[in-house]
């Protein structure tokens, strides 16, 4: 299997909103993403200039009292204040404005009950916990949280999703534990940098089919809709050609289609509606089409891999049938390497292989990756756009091929 190489902006990525934000301090427009951004209370404040970042830290309160008397967005909350979920203002179901902060909502319902009581649901505490109650993960960045929930005047923000389900049946016993600190930080922000050594961080999704990766912007899959096309020159009829569509249902959940090149003769793989088990261990290239999902578990955390769990049905190493996969990468800190481990299971063969291999950055616009899947070796060269994707692919180490994807 040999998927493309899909990458997107960075992990640092501050939020987009759809209104025009201004700084705090001047008042100035500012585009997004800005140059300096700092965080304060959950919420990303993009400041016009050198000194203003400083001026905000050092009295947050009196500059955001001062700006919010206006009409405009001063700054993004990065959670759904109802729900607790991370999400963006791009991609909310409703946004409201109150003094001054762009409240992003998940459903239509989130933002009735806060148009409801605004004053209570909007920013509320002013201290951060510095790791996740739960799992005790150090949160040094809160816009790589999954989500939030306010406890005895501290926020409180989870690694993963699920730890807010654990959390809310004991909240003060998790959070005996953890330590508060005032709720006010800065970065630079940039849209090639990110916050560990100026480097792209790129997250193997699919390392078991043969290494597609993405970047995760904000820790989240950046795009609603992301569609592949590949072609190789190998012999096999049904893994030359490949089309994949996948739709993002959660922020680290994309579920999507895939179609692979047909066989010569005719098929033996059942029918779907004859025998659902062996449709999906034994189906080849004529299989019109077949269900892909990626999870990103969890993001790349200091001394933490990201995990990805994911179930795709490449032909170039699973001729028939379907493989899942769970693939773990860790950046080598101060180099532009990614090495990747994962562990692969075929729903035709029953057996388990282990693939692995790393991507290794090429400047600012191309990578290079190399993985053996558990049965070939395969590289690719990828040339980097912030939407769009270009591969060139030398499969098995000996057939030549091409991959475009693109985001919507």
């Amino acid at each position: 299997m040999l998927p493309i190489v899909t990458l997107f902006w960075p992990a640092e990525t501050p939020v987009q909103t759809t209104l025009p934000l201004v700084c705090p301090v001047m008042g100035n427009a500012v585009a997004a993403p800005a140059d300096l951004v700092v965080r304060y209370n959950g919420i990303e404040f993009h400041l016009c200039c050198d000194g203003c970042d400083d001026r905000f830290i050092a009295a947050p309160e009196q500059f955001i009292e001062a700006a919010s008397a206006g009409n405009a967005a001063i700054g993004v909350f990065m959670f759904d204040p109802i729900t607790g979920n991370r999400v963006a203002a791009a991609d909310a179901k409703a946004t409201r404005l109150h003094k001054g902060i762009l409240y992003a909502f998940e459903s239509a319902e989130s933002a009735t009950r806060f148009d409801a009581a605004p004053t209570d649901l909007a920013r509320n505490a002013q201290r951060e916990g510095t790791s996740c109650p739960v799992m005790k993960t150090p949160i040094k960045n809160p816009a790589l949280a999954s989500g939030f929930a306010d406890h005895a005047g501290v926020r409180f923000y989870f690694c993963c999703a699920g730890c807010e389900t654990d959390f809310a049946k004991d909240p003060a016993g998790f959070s005996a534990s953890v330590e508060a600190a005032p709720s006010i930080a800065k970065l630079v922000a940039s849209v090639s940098v990110d916050a560990k050594g100026g480097k792209k961080r790129l997250m193997p999704t699919c390392a078991g089919c043969a290494g597609e990766a993405r970047l995760l912007a904000d820790g989240q899959l950046p795009s609603l809709w992301t569609s592949s096309v590949r072609f190789v020159s190998v012999p096999e009829r049904a893994a030359r050609f490949r089309a994949t569509l996948d739709y993002r249902v959660t922020p680290r959940l994309s579920l999507g289609i895939e179609r692979n090149g047909g066989q010569e003769g005719p098929s033996d793989w059942p029918k779907i509606n004859q025998d659902l088990g062996g449709f999906f261990s034994k189906s080849d290239g004529d299989t019109p089409i077949l269900p892909r999902g990626t999870w990103f578990i969890t993001p790349e955390r200091d001394a933490f891999p990201s995990v990805v769990l994911g179930i795709t049905a490449d032909r170039l190493s699973t001729p028939k049938g379907q493989a899942v996969f769970l693939t773990m990468a860790k950046d080598v800190q101060n180099a532009p390497i990614t090495p990747f481990l994962s562990a692969k299971f075929s729903t035709h063969t029953r057996r388990v292989a282990f693939p692995f291999g790393a991507n290794v950055m090429v400047g600012d616009s191309f990578t290079f990756q190399a993985i053996n899947d558990g049965d070939y070796t395969h590289l690719l060269f990828t040339h980097l756009g912030p939407k769009f994707s270009t591969s060139l692919i030398l499969a098995r180490t000996k057939y030549v091929g091409l991959g475009v994807s693109f985001g919507l």
